[in-house]
Order: structure tokens, then C-alpha cells, then sequence
């Protein structure tokens, strides 16, 4: 017993002299109600950096689907039954219902993260010129075959109810003022009390139909063409040296790109996986207004217009095309949706 108690003597005399003159360590910076309250403020006071649902909205937009066809592999989804498929030649958004999280994150240097954490029920109205009925019968040498198609050509409308996911970052820092620190002799930056918080830098958006996974297509990378620049945008990069347009990474509100009322803007859409089964659509839009498709099968190219003043939303859309097809069995839309703010009027 006596040994033992000696060994904490010896622990505790340790412990003492290591820390002996030693500050305790630096708390992480946790925020206070006033900072929540101006952090909201620039948010409400910067709405066309926070807008997101006016992807959702637009006018019927013209599609050219390829002809209805039925494959091998659809013998699988039915026995003795009948698969029904439609030609698409409408597209349209509606009815978009938002519900958002936003989550503050302070940290140790006096800096807040806002993330803007968003899901979407969204309708998707389709008007198909053609309905397709399979009828299947069981051969008992060939197993399941397809026996008749009959084919309606009446027009009619659909309705398809939506999901989605997706989240923006905003980065907020603090106003600081040169000091003169006299241990250092040199100038620091030192945070102006009472605090005054500034909109700093903002990523772009990445939503998904209904959420991420492997059976949803990818967008890599998008190329905007203004007739004077071309704008590259990738996924991802985690090279420190890397600049340009990178969808993990932050961007100043100042470096935007730039684009002139009127600019005819050439867009090229690339993904990086194709969905088994399934060819993609693309779309692309500005402020939600102007939605057209960007022809292709697996990269997209086409026009669009931009228009506006200010900061407007970009949109960029990859879905697989199984969900305007099929109606029996149905399909999931699954989609990748890139959301890119820019200055049209601004700085080029």
C-alpha cells in the first residue's frame, strides 16, 4: 500500500512540474447569441446567395426522347404480364416545398461555417404523345417472351412526385485591425470588438435525386463557353495548389464568373458514371428560367441564355432517363444537380 502511495506522489510531482508556467490551451471559439443573429442577418440581407428552390421552377420544356423500345432484360420484371412504357415529349417543375437546416459551425480563429443543409418534394409534370403495352407470355422452351405491343398515340399528361437532397456552404470571418504586438514587434491582425461578421466566400450547390448512391449519374465536370472565356468547373479537387472552379472548395463573392445580360452561353455537361439500363438527359437552366435540354447521351453540349442582373443561379441537371420511360414498372428519378452562382451584369 505504501508503495502505491508513493507512485502517485511521483505521478502527481510530475504532472506539476510539466505544467508548472504553462497556460492552459486555447478554447475553440463557440459563438454567442449576437453572433447567430448577424451571421442570420447578412443571410437574409444576401437572399440571391442563399435561393435555391427556383431550380425547381419552369415552363414546359420541349425533349427529344428516342423511340420507345423494349429490351431483354425487361422480360425480368414481369411473368405472364404486360410492361408498360411511354414516349415523353414535355417536361416540366412545379410545386417545389423546401425545408432547410442551417447548421453554424465557429471555430477556433473567430470564423463561422454556415452550412445549408436543404431537401425537396418537387413534382415533375410529363406529357407523353405515346403509351406502349407489352404482353408477355411464358414459353415453356424459350422461357418469358414479348408477345404483342399495342401502341396509344392519344396525348396525355403525368405527374411525377420527387424527392431531393443537397447542401451549400457559406463561410463567414470576422472585421480585424492591424495592432502592433510588442512581444512579436510586428503588425497582427486582431478581431475589431464589438464583432462584426462578414460574408466572405460560398460554394456551390450539389443536390441529388432522391440522395446520393451509385445508381444515381454523376456530373464531373461543365464547361461554359461565353464566346471570350471558357469556364471549367470539376467535381472535386484535393490538390492545395489547384485553382479555378472546384465544387468542394470556397469562392469569393468578388470572383465569380461574370456574364453580360443577353451572352449566349455554349455548355458541355460530362458525368462520371452511367447508370445500368439507362442513357442520361441533361438540362440546364438559368435562374430556373430558360430551362432547355443539352443534347447528348453520356456528355451533354447546347445554349443557353443569360439573363438577369445580380447574383443568379446556374443549374445543371443529369438524369437517368429509365424514369421518363418506364411506367409499369415504374421507375426512381435519379438525378445530379449542380447549382453554380453567378454575377450576370458584373465584372467579366
Amino acid at each position: 500500500m505504501k508503495r502505491k502511495f508513493l507512485s502517485l506522489l511521483v505521478v502527481a510531482g510530475l504532472f506539476i512540474f510539466l505544467t508548472c508556467g504553462n497556460e492552459p490551451p486555447e478554447g475553440f471559439y463557440e459563438g454567442s447569441s449576437e453572433d447567430s443573429v448577424a451571421i442570420f442577418g447578412l443571410l437574409d440581407d444576401n437572399p440571391a446567395l442563399t435561393l435555391t428552390e427556383d431550380m425547381f421552377v419552369s415552363d414546359w420544356v420541349p425533349v427529344a426522347f428516342g423511340a420507345v423500345e423494349f429490351f431483354d432484360e425487361d422480360e425480368y420484371y414481369r411473368n405472364e404480364d404486360s410492361i408498360i412504357k411511354q414516349l415523353v415529349d414535355m417536361v416540366k417543375f412545379s410545386d417545389a416545398t423546401m425545408t432547410r437546416y442551417t447548421d453554424l459551425w465557429f471555430a477556433r480563429d473567430t470564423t463561422c461555417t454556415v452550412t445549408l443543409y436543404d431537401t425537396f418534394a418537387v413534382q415533375c409534370s410529363l406529357r407523353y404523345i405515346e403509351r406502349h403495352i407489352g404482353y408477355y407470355f411464358w414459353d415453356g422452351d424459350t422461357g418469358i417472351e414479348l408477345d404483342t405491343i399495342i401502341v396509344h398515340t392519344d396525348t396525355a399528361f403525368d405527374v411525377l412526385d420527387l424527392d431531393a437532397v443537397g447542401k451549400r456552404v457559406i463561410f463567414f470571418d470576422v472585421v480585424r485591425d492591424p495592432v502592433w504586438d510588442e512581444e512579436e514587434a510586428e503588425t497582427v491582425y486582431a478581431v475589431r470588438e464589438p464583432r462584426e461578421w462578414l460574408l466572405e466566400r460560398i460554394s456551390y450547390g450539389d443536390y441529388d435525386f432522391p440522395q446520393p448512391g451509385s445508381d444515381v449519374p454523376l456530373i464531373a465536370q461543365v464547361d461554359i463557353d461565353d464566346g471570350e472565356n471558357t469556364y471549367t468547373i470539376v467535381e472535386s479537387s484535393y490538390d492545395d495548389t489547384a485553382s479555378g472552379h472546384i465544387m468542394n472548395r470556397f469562392r469569393s463573392i468578388d470572383s465569380l464568373m461574370g456574364f453580360s445580360n443577353g451572352d449566349s452561353l455554349g455548355i458541355e455537361i460530362s458525368v462520371y458514371n452511367v447508370v445500368p439500363g439507362s442513357l442520361d438527359v441533361f438540362f440546364a437552366s438559368v435562374g430556373g428560367g430558360g430551362r432547355t435540354e443539352i443534347t447528348g447521351l453520356h456528355s451533354g453540349t447546347g445554349t443557353v441564355v443569360a439573363s438577369g442582373t445580380g447574383i443568379t443561379n446556374l443549374f445543371f441537371e443529369v438524369v437517368a432517363d429509365e424514369v421518363f420511360y418506364y411506367v409499369l414498372p415504374a421507375k426512381e428519378y435519379s438525378a445530379n444537380v449542380w447549382l453554380i452562382p453567378v454575377n450576370i451584369g458584373g465584372a467579366r
